[in-house]
């Protein structure tokens, strides 16, 4: 369904690590149009989870999805990147418009 690049899976881990162990999953949604998305990556903790979520496996860390943003992000990529003017998240929607990506960063 989502998947994670190896860079994006150790910054998510990283992240983690930094924060102790309150915040053990990675909340991951979706808004606007598909032709212009916007994602929003925030750590979680236990207490933050909600009985529809749908929890998937990131590799080493849990990935939760409300219900409304799981179709669609069916088939995106999420990457860490690093540029010039600046580092992070990048979620690349499976059929994304002209090959744009968006820009998230954990909060």
């Amino acid at each position: 369904m989502l998947t994670f690049t190896d860079r994006a899976r150790e910054m998510v881990i990283a992240f983690m690590d930094q924060s102790g162990e309150e915040l053990r999953a990675l909340r991951v949604h979706m808004d606007g149009s598909p032709v212009a998305p916007s994602f929003a990556l925030t750590l979680v903790g236990d207490d933050e989870r909600r009985a529809e979520d749908l929890e998937l496996d990131g590799g080493g860390f849990v990935v939760v999805v409300d219900r409304q943003s799981a179709d669609r992000l069916d088939g995106a990529t999420v990457d860490f990147v690093n540029r010039v003017n600046g580092s992070g998240f990048e979620v690349i929607p499976a059929e994304s418009v002209g090959g744009q990506a968006a820009r998230a960063a954990p909060t």
